[in-house]
């Protein structure tokens, strides 16, 4: 079998849409819901606007092979030939109007059509990152949206523009007051936030469709919730403090706003909230020296948010509240399944805790002493 690279590079060359040409970032999309088999077999046997098999895409069988196609993929052509034999998938374009029929063709039109999300980012010098979650968005929403740092010159910006995402440059106001800036340039009825440290997962995507062509029926909800699963020091991380860490990134236009402390937005969505499965894709963390930095600049902002406050740091803040954190997350969380990685997760996440209430403590020392 070929590679995966491979197998989608021959079904863009061939898969032709409503106007007779090639749509690589459609085929990307498609290429993402189908197991490489499948992919194999549609890039060996898709049929062109003739109806004829491409022979370009044609593999020669092995000897005493009478098929270059297993029984499975065989199967699965049959299927697709009667899709476009009864829909002209690849010659029609479904407008909005329409609705959803019942046919084995229903999967490959919401895959290949964009959906009505307006994709809504901010970002920083992210130019190291932020290709992964444009490629992760690129081709099945109808709309990106970047608001970026009007300080950044690592090359973000032009990174951003390969991917047809509008940029709009502007002064740091924080992030929810910045995430709010990008949600209000949004057209689309559907918002999705998306750091550049984040990504869709395949498995996400296809819920997503799905999400967007039940709404499109019968509105049932103001915004979805799904898991977020990080990668950490080469390993998934899938228990602990980090997991399933649910957030709300997808929302209907006009019916949520960014809130929250900084630095942690997070929206305040006025209706229903309905519940994917599927992961995105979390890499935020880089290695252990990024950690440890996030770690500081984390406790000062917990530090100026407890001023404003007036919330104070007693001592048995400062010795439990660590212990119980790496309680929760290493034992009653069940992070040591996730090896030593569990186990830095769970240590790093209290020394974060000590730090900001020892900070916290050691300012009410510097100001009693002052006064």
């Amino acid at each position: 079998m070929t590679s995966s690279r491979t197998q989608i590079k021959c079904l863009a060359l061939y898969l032709i849409d409503a106007r007779g040409v090639a749509s690589p970032p459609e085929i990307k999309c498609l290429a993402l819901y189908l197991t490489p088999a499948q992919i194999e077999c549609l890039a060996l046997y898709l049929i062109d606007a003739r109806g004829v098999a491409s022979p370009p895409v044609r593999r020669t069988p092995h000897p005493g092979q009478s098929s270059a196609c297993t029984p499975k993929c065989e199967k699965f052509l049959s299927r697709f030939r009667l899709a476009i034999e009864r829909r002209r998938c690849l010659h029609e374009t479904v407008t909005s109007d329409q609705k959803p029929e019942s046919s084995g063709c229903n999967w490959y039109s919401q895959l290949m059509e964009r959906q009505p999300i307006s994709v809504c980012m901010i970002s920083g010098p992210e130019a190291r990152r932020i290709r992964r979650a444009l490629e992760s968005v690129a081709g099945w929403t109808t709309e990106i949206i970047v608001v970026l740092n009007e300080d950044v010159v690592d090359g973000t910006e032009q990174i951003a523009l390969e991917f047809g995402a509008k940029v709009f440059r502007e002064r740091w106001k924080g992030y929810v007051a910045q995430k709010n800036s990008a949600a209000e340039k949004a057209s689309q009825p559907w918002l999705l936030g998306l750091d550049a440290d984040e990504a869709v997962s395949p498995g996400l995507q296809r819920e997503i469709a799905h999400a967007m062509a039940t709404e499109a029926l019968s509105p049932r909800h103001a915004a979805y919730s799904f898991p977020r699963c990080t990668f950490f020091a080469g390993k998934w991380i899938r228990h602990g403090d980090w997991y399933p860490d649910r957030k709300v990134l997808l929302w209907r236009r006009g019916q949520a706003r960014w809130a929250g402390v900084e630095p942690h937005a997070a929206l305040a969505v006025s209706g229903s909230i309905g519940r994917l499965k599927h992961d995105l894709h979390h890499y935020s963390m880089e290695n252990l020296d990024h950690f440890v930095r996030k770690s500081i600049d984390y406790s000062d902002c917990f530090v100026c948010h407890a001023a404003e406050t007036g919330l104070r740091a007693s001592r048995l803040d400062i010795w439990g509240r660590p212990l119980w954190r790496f309680v929760r997350g290493y034992v009653l969380r069940l992070g040591f399944l996730d090896g030593w990685q569990g186990y830095c997760i769970a240590r790093m996440t209290a020394f974060q805790t000590f730090l900001r209430y020892a900070k916290l403590r050691e300012r009410a020392v510097a100001q009693r002493d002052t006064a």
